[in-house]
């Protein structure tokens, strides 16, 4: 008895610490949006990721934008996903370690495009649907929260913001309640993030919600089968977008289980 009365406590809080918030209506706007991963980008064609005119790019196809945001070193947020230059402009620096001003020094894979600031990408875009997911990299904590939050009282747009950081999360529902919040996860015993075991297994299973309350999920869609995203969807039915979809053939699959996509590669 006593074994049954600990297994069915044990199960009433996982059972709460998978609980996201209740389904707003406001996330149900967002919800119906598909969202051009970093924009509608085209190396072929000179259109590089996370630039200015694979944002409008997207916006003129009608689509959403999901873009990525962190901090320079004088604090100024800018649209990029790497934690590193490398990839993007040749350059063996931390973005973290570079000041605003030195990144106008750069361009995008041998581009005339530069790295975009958040307020730029905000004006642009006005109304288009963006998607914003917060880079909390190593040694800025939360700092990018503060930075991004400030940027969107001033600027009239339509957007919600996503991390895998539930703390980034949890920032969003204290000082900014009306903004539409998600969860990012995955199956996190694939990917080699500088993460410990133990954060792995909490964020991979959803365990923060409750202290998070996203009002979506936002999940890799090859992992969809994963427990407590699962059980999750079934249990609460939250709103849920699939990452990163890059052919048909993949939307169709993830279709029963999410309500939009984040894709690249071909045009929905």
């Amino acid at each position: 008895m006593w074994a049954l009365l600990v297994v069915l406590f044990v199960c009433c809080i996982y059972l709460y610490l998978i609980k996201p918030n209740r389904r707003r209506a406001e996330a149900a706007f967002f919800a119906k949006q598909m969202y051009a991963h970093r924009g509608l980008h085209d190396d072929e064609n000179g259109i590089p990721e996370n630039s200015l005119p694979a944002f409008k790019h997207a916006m003129e196809k009608g689509y959403g934008v999901e873009l990525d945001v962190q901090l320079t070193a004088d604090n100024v947020p800018v649209v990029f996903h790497d934690e590193n230059l490398l990839r993007m402009c040749g350059v063996d620096k931390n973005l973290r370690e570079v000041t605003c001003q030195e990144l106008k020094e750069y361009r995008l894979k041998n581009t005339e495009e530069r790295i975009p600031l958040l307020t730029e990408v905000l004006e642009l875009l006005g109304q288009t649907p963006i998607l914003c997911e917060i880079k909390t990299y190593p040694n800025k904590n939360l700092a990018v929260c503060a930075a991004v939050a400030d940027a969107l009282k001033k600027h009239n747009c339509s957007v919600c913001v996503e991390s895998f950081n539930p703390l980034a999360v949890r920032y969003f529902k204290k000082h900014m309640p009306e903004i539409v919040r998600g969860q990012l996860s995955m199956d996190f015993s694939k990917s080699d993030a500088g993460i410990s075991p133990l954060t792995k297994v909490l964020l991979q299973n959803l365990l923060f919600d409750f202290y998070a309350k996203p009002d979506f999920i936002a999940f890799q869609h090859t992992d969809k089968k994963c427990f407590s995203f699962s059980l999750c969807r079934k249990l609460y039915q939250p709103f849920c977008f699939a990452w990163t979809v890059i052919s048909p053939a993949e939307a169709e699959k993830a279709k029963p289980y999410f309500d939009t996509v984040i894709f690249e590669r071909y045009l929905p």
